[in-house]
């Protein structure tokens, strides 16, 4: 867990954040003489920072691994998001449960369903550039992404507690999606 959240990794991501923060002031400035929605602006730099960090791409640069438009994951977070707090009829009834009422079951399956093939594809693809950089005898790790998957082929030999999933893995991938939106 050390290796995940520690002060020496925050610090080797300071020039991710200070590039996207140069990003920021350099887009406000372009658009000095125009109104401007600083809260998309504000939203859309966080975002960046966080999937840097956490998969070493915006969500943008994700599109050719993913093979859909960035904002679709970028839909699909906030469709959880949104899933999440909406009350639900069938807890408080539970014999209606099975009605779906609202719908809400089929959303939360759909999304569920969305959100998982996505990240599938970002963690494959990932090993899949690590098989290719083991072959050529280099191999650095970089980000979140990373060094879960470093966790994950370790088996909790080296951790003796840790042994993640692919399931793990995309959920902590979901965390740091979500994360991005509440910012």
């Amino acid at each position: 867990m050390i290796k995940l959240f520690n002060t020496v990794r925050l610090q080797n991501f300071k020039p991710i954040r200070d590039e996207e923060m140069r990003g920021l002031v350099h887009s406000v400035w372009q658009d000095i003489q125009k109104a401007q929605d600083m809260r998309t602006k504000l939203q859309v730099r966080a975002c960046n920072s966080i999937s840097r960090m956490a998969l070493g791409k915006t969500f943008n640069d994700l599109s050719v691994i993913i093979n859909m438009n960035g904002l679709e994951l970028v839909d699909a977070l906030r469709e959880s998001l949104d899933l999440i707090g909406i009350p639900n009829i069938g807890n408080l009834l539970p014999a209606l449960r099975f009605l779906d009422i609202q719908g809400l079951e089929r959303r939360a399956n759909d999304t569920f369903e969305k959100l998982d093939t996505i990240f599938q594809r970002i963690v494959d693809n990932r090993r899949n550039s690590h098989a290719n950089t083991a072959a050529a005898g280099s191999y650095d790790e970089n980000d979140l992404l990373d060094t879960l998957l470093l966790l994950h082929e370790d088996k909790g030999h080296i951790s003796n507690t840790i042994s993640l999933t692919d399931d793990n893995i995309k959920a902590i991938l979901w965390v740091c999606g979500c994360i991005s939106f509440l910012c």
